[in-house]
């Protein structure tokens, strides 16, 4: 039982993180095009 409950946590650390990772890729494109735009 407490094995499991450690891989659902371990589960949702590593979605998580995936999901940071995605966002702040998202965010670098956008600076990046803004600044090109205002070159």
């Amino acid at each position: 039982m407490l094995t499991m409950l450690g891989f659902v946590i371990l589960t949702g650390i590593v979605v998580n993180n995936a999901i940071l990772m995605v966002e702040q890729t998202c965010l670098q494109i956008r600076e990046e095009i803004w600044l090109l735009t205002k070159v």
